[in-house]
C-alpha cells in the first residue's frame, strides 16, 4: 500500500520538531526540540563544571534548565563552579537551585533571559560574572543587573560583607534580589530607587538598618521586608519623612526613624535651648544692669566723695 504524498511530508514535519527527553550525554541529560537541546540533568561527580556547548556530537545546547527541579534536582553540594557556554540563550528557573556550594558562575554574551530563582539558596555563591559583551545583563562586584544597571536583578547570598550601598543607576531592586543574604546588617537604597520587587530583602534575618537617600519608593511587592531583624528601622531624611509616614511610624513593618547624627545633633540643639535665660531672667538682667551707675556717675560721685573726705565710693559701675 502506497503512503500518500501528503501524509509523508505531514510526517516528517511532525518528526523534524518533536521534542526528545531523557536523552544522555556523558554526565549531562537533555531534551531535544527543533535540534536544539536543553540541559535538564546531571550525574557526575561535581567540582568545577563546563557545561556542554554540543551533545552527542551534533546537537547545540541552547538552553539550561527548564523548570523545577533543577538540573541537579534537589541539589547538589559537589559543584563548585559553572561556566555557560557562548550557545546558550537561555537559563530556566531554579536552573541551579539549592547548589550550597557553587561559588561561581560564569554567563556568556549570548545569554537573553535568565528565569527566576536560578540561584535560589545558592549559599556559597559570591561571584556571577557577565560577559562585558552580553547585550541584556552585566555584573559589577560579582552581582547580577541589566545591561544598563537600571535593575538589580541579583545579590549573591555567599557574599559575607556586612553593608551595601546600591549604585545610583539603579531603578529597581528585583524579586528576591538580597532573599536570605543573612549576612547583611545594613544597606543604603539610592533616591534613584522606585521600587523594590517582592521578597527582594526577604529572610535578612541581621538587616536591621535600611538607609533611604530619597522618598519611600512608590511600588513595593509583598513580603519586601518580611523576616528581617527584629526592630529594623528605615533611616529617612527630613526632606523625605513624611513620605515613609513620620517619625516612628510603622513603613512596610520597619520603624521609620533619622539617622544617629541627625538625631544627636537635634538633641544638642535641644539642650542648647533649654538652657538659654527666659525672657523674664533676660528682662531681670537688663534691670540689675540698668540699675547700676554709668562710668560717668561713678567718676563722678568719687569726686565728691573725695572733697567730702568720705574717701572712694565702692560701688562697681556699669
Amino acid at each position: 500500500m502506497k503512503i500518500p504524498l501528503v501524509l509523508l511530508t505531514a510526517l516528517f514535519i511532525a518528526s523534524a520538531h518533536q521534542t526528545l527527553s531523557g536523552e544522555t550525554s556523558g554526565d549531562w541529560t537533555y531534551s531535544v526540540s527543533d535540534n536544539q537541546a536543553t540541559i535538564t540533568g546531571y550525574s557526575g561527580v561535581g567540582g568545577a563544571l563546563d557545561i556542554p556547548a554540543v551533545v552527542n556530537d551534533a546537537i547545540s545546547v541552547v538552553k539550561v534548565g527548564n523548570s523545577y527541579p533543577s538540573i541537579f534536582g534537589a541539589g547538589d553540594p559537589t559543584v563548585t563552579s559553572i561556566t555557560i557556554p557562548d550557545s546558550v540563550t537561555s537559563i530556566g528557573t531554579y536552573t541551579f537551585y539549592n547548589c550550597t556550594n557553587l561559588t561561581s558562575i560564569t554567563i556568556p554574551d549570548s545569554v537573553t533571559s535568565i528565569g527566576t530563582y536560578s540561584f535560589l539558596n545558592c549559599t556559597s555563591l559570591t561571584s556571577i560574572t557577565v560577559d562585558a559583551d552580553n547585550l541584556n545583563y552585566s555584573s559589577v562586584g560579582g552581582l547580577l543587573f541589566n545591561k544598563l544597571q537600571t535593575l538589580l536583578i541579583q545579590y549573591p547570598v555567599g557574599i559575607l560583607g556586612d553593608s551595601y550601598t546600591i549604585p545610583d543607576s539603579v531603578t529597581s531592586i528585583g524579586n528576591d534580589a538580597f532573599y536570605n543574604c543573612t549576612s547583611l546588617t545594613s544597606i543604603t537604597i539610592p533616591n534613584s530607587v522606585t521600587s523594590i520587587g517582592s521578597g527582594a530583602f526577604n529572610g535578612c534575618t541581621s538587616l536591621t538598618s535600611i538607609t533611604f537617600q530619597g522618598d519611600a519608593p512608590t511600588d513595593v511587592g509583598s513580603n519586601a521586608f518580611t523576616n528581617v531583624a527584629d526592630g529594623a528601622v528605615a533611616i529617612v531624611t527630613i526632606e523625605a519623612l513624611s513620605s515613609f509616614g513620620g517619625f516612628g511610624a510603622d513603613w512596610k513593618g520597619l520603624t521609620v526613624s533619622m539617622s544617629a547624627s541627625y538625631l544627636n545633633e537635634l538633641s544638642a540643639k535641644l539642650t542648647e535651648l533649654s538652657q538659654r535665660p527666659t525672657a523674664e531672667q533676660l528682662a531681670n538682667v537688663e534691670a540689675e544692669r540698668d540699675a547700676r551707675p554709668t562710668q560717668t556717675a561713678y567718676d563722678t560721685a568719687v569726686a565728691e566723695s573725695r572733697v567730702a573726705g568720705r574717701g572712694d565710693v565702692t560701688t562697681t559701675p556699669a
